[in-house]
């Protein structure tokens, strides 16, 4: 399932309209279907009769605003995390996003892993994301290690700095 399908999902279930056995259900029709139907969570909700089409709308809207807002702020430079100031947005994962990032004590450039926000809501994820933190940190040096330098939180914002690494993604270079 794609990011914003599951930032939908999220969006969904908390303004209520849907129950989480519910949203489970439609995602997992949507992922069968895949290949077969071209159908999106939020076509499957309104032709299930969860949502209408206008509150569809109204949510990849205020999503597509809340996106174009983050980026803008970040492209505009001073977002602070913590000690860190933020340049790009390099990736995206299940758990949150990864910004290049700047120590603003010491100058290093580092990648930083932010928790998304709706999920810093549940302590189970921000129990896992410190305790992914924790591993890295623990491992020893080695060249096909990325070496974890910080973790924390900031303003309710949990972060996790690690070894910033220039050049294609391990993605693009199995391709």
């Amino acid at each position: 399932m794609r990011k914003e399908e599951l930032k939908f999902a999220q969006r969904v279930v908390r303004k209520g309209y849907i129950q989480g056995a519910q949203i489970l259900s439609c995602i997992e029709l949507v992922q069968v279907s895949n290949g077969h139907e071209n159908w999106t969570l939020p076509d499957l909700l309104v032709q299930q009769g969860y949502l209408t089409a206008q509150q569809a709308r109204d949510i990849s809207e205020e999503l597509v605003k809340e996106r174009a807002e983050t980026v803008s702020a970040i492209s505009s430079g001073g977002q602070k995390i913590g000690s860190y100031e933020l340049i790009a947005q390099i990736g995206e994962g299940g758990m949150g996003v990864v910004y290049k990032a700047t120590h603003t004590g010491n100058g290093r450039v580092v990648a930083l892993k932010i928790l998304d926000p709706q999920l810093a809501k549940d302590q189970e994820f921000i129990t896992r994301f410190l305790r992914e933190a924790r591993n890295v940190a623990k491992l020893k040096h080695h060249d096909n290690i990325v070496e974890g330098y910080d973790f924390g939180e900031s303003n309710g914002k949990y972060y996790f700095a690690m070894e910033f690494v220039d050049g294609p993604s391990v993605l693009k270079l199995l391709k």
